[in-house]
């Protein structure tokens, strides 16, 4: 073997071992970016406190909602935006997003106002649904459902899904005290 050949070779095999090594670094940078972390951001808890009512069109209803943020970890949530999916008795009601900027205290709470814009064929929807349903004997409660995530703005992974819910009782709604 000549002498221009070896190097050639040596060359090539310094190359190699080079890209493997680089490609090994990258897929376990890769793979810890996908992992759990134990001592993570545990999601927030997010329930609706209040319910306004804004507009009503033909097409569409806007809705106002406070959540109540309960943040669970020892560092505060500092948020600048969010989106978000509301579900009524098992079926989607609305959508919305906010891009307010807000923080949830260390082990603390914070109620925010959000916009929810209602397709009016999704609220009639639900309320046949819970009319057929209440007919039927099976009470006066609904069910709700909230899912989305809170963004943090600090780059790729910077999302915090959280997804809650509770029940109305709607009798106790409609009856006003004196």
């Amino acid at each position: 073997m000549s002498p221009s050949h070896a190097r050639v070779s040596l060359s090539h095999a310094c190359v190699t071992t080079r890209w493997r090594r680089r490609s090994l670094l990258l897929l376990l940078g890769l793979a810890g970016c996908s992992l759990p972390d134990a001592g993570g951001v545990q999601p927030p808890t997010v329930n609706i406190v209040n319910i306004r009512p804004v507009e009503a069109g033909l097409l569409e209803q806007t809705l106002d909602l406070d959540l109540r943020i309960v943040n669970p970890n020892p560092e505060p949530l500092a948020v600048n935006g969010m989106r978000y999916t509301v579900e009524l008795d098992g079926g989607r009601l609305g959508a919305g997003t906010n891009g307010e900027l807000f923080e949830v205290p260390r082990f603390g709470s914070t109620v925010v106002p959000v916009r929810l814009y209602v397709a009016t064929s999704d609220l009639i929807s639900r309320f046949g649904t819970m009319a057929v349903r209440g007919a039927g004997g099976s009470g006066g409660a609904i069910s709700y459902r909230i899912s989305g995530a809170l963004f943090s703005g600090t780059g790729l992974g910077s999302s915090l899904p959280f997804d809650g819910g509770g029940t109305v009782d709607v009798p106790a709604l409609l009856v006003r005290s004196p």
